[in-house]
């Protein structure tokens, strides 16, 4: 039934050009995804010269705020962006902690 009362009262018909919505949503993306790497350099650049090219998610959070490169940043706000970092295939997650100490693993700078 929801089917359709989706059809019967729809407002499809005012976007006709799906491929527009679908562009539109695919250049936002990357726009996102872009300033999610501009504004994660410091992350990036702090694992690049971690052991290993590796460090667990607590100390990264610590070492940006004591280079003052992102002060005030917490874990909350870390972890989303190292997410959008995996996704991007920037980082993996090579192990994940019943704490939230996830070990962060640099996969790539650029």
């Amino acid at each position: 039934m929801a089917g359709g009362l989706r059809e019967r009262f729809s407002l499809d018909y005012l976007r006709p050009n799906e491929a527009f919505s679908t562009t539109r949503g695919t250049v936002g993306s990357r726009a996102l995804d872009e300033a999610v790497i501009v504004y994660s350099q410091p992350i990036l650049r702090i694992l690049n010269d971690a052991p290993n090219k590796e460090m667990r998610a607590h100390d990264l959070v610590t070492k940006l705020n004591s280079d003052k490169t992102l002060q005030g940043l917490d874990y909350e706000s870390l972890i989303p962006v190292i997410n959008h970092l995996a996704i991007l295939e920037f980082v993996s997650i090579a192990e994940r902690d019943v704490m939230g100490n996830h070990l962060i693993r640099l996969l790539r700078t650029q």
